[in-house]
């Protein structure tokens, strides 16, 4: 039987029963996922990248950086009670935690020769690292960190998180709405339907999901003769879309 990285027990309330069922977990080796990554997206598929071919355009949740709606939401969960628990994570509570386990770490290390000392100041400083990444450069106000629109009497307004370099509006019939029309002239954070339709916003700024290395490993992360989203600095986000019916 392969215990699979996580814990293998029988619950207590069978009082010895050791004929009951075997129960498997939580999970026990995720403290070897590094937690110095510097990106949002790894953009990383398969288990080997000579086999498999390493990293993709096509992955799915990449697309999710495109939906304005969505990335605003991240951000604003990212901003709240995230941050407060990261934050008290790094000030106080993980000095906390290791000193609460320091005595079942000290028994372990007996047979596995470990430190924990230096585990777990590794671990501190990484979450602080991390911390501060996170917050000062993947979702720095200088990013795009979501777009949503909302309609005030027929008067439609972009609502951005962080920063927009240009916007461009868009409108769709009812009877074909997978076909959209650029505006000409609607280039404002702000736009005024004149006819029914289906009306959303475009807007371009820094990429949240940029990846460093992606973009110094070009070969790597084309599929199709097309770039990954996250080699690029830059990205275009597309808000919610408003059906006006009434004009």
């Amino acid at each position: 039987m392969m215990c699979c990285s996580s814990y293998v027990f029988i619950d207590a309330d069978n009082q010895g029963d050791f004929s009951s069922k075997l129960n498997k977990g939580p999970a026990w080796d995720c403290d070897l996922i590094g937690p110095f990554a510097d990106y949002l997206f790894s953009a990383k598929v398969g288990m080997n990248v000579e086999t498999d071919g390493g990293a993709f355009n096509n992955i799915w949740a990449l697309q999710l950086l495109t939906k304005g709606d969505f990335v605003s939401a991240i951000s604003t969960f990212s901003g709240g009670a995230l941050k407060d628990i990261w934050r008290d994570l790094c000030n106080s509570n993980m000095d906390m935690y290791a000193n609460e386990i320091s005595l079942s770490q000290a028994m372990n290390d007996i047979l596995w020769l470990g430190n924990f000392n230096e585990t777990s100041t590794y671990y501190k400083d990484a979450f602080s690292w991390r911390y501060d990444y996170w917050y000062n450069t993947i979702w720095s106000d200088e990013n795009l960190k979501g777009v949503t629109i909302s309609d005030n009497n027929g008067a439609l307004t972009a609502n951005v998180s962080g920063t927009a370099a240009s916007y461009q509006w868009y409108r769709c019939d009812s009877a074909t709405p997978e076909i959209p029309v650029a505006i000409n002239g609607a280039t404002m954070a702000s736009y005024t339907p004149t006819e029914n339709g289906i009306y959303y916003v475009a807007v371009s700024g820094g990429n949240v999901g940029y990846n460093p290395y992606a973009a110094e490993h070009p070969e790597e992360y084309t599929t199709d003769c097309e770039l990954s989203l996250v080699a690029n600095t830059a990205i275009v986000m597309h808000s919610n879309a408003i059906e006006i019916t009434e004009l």
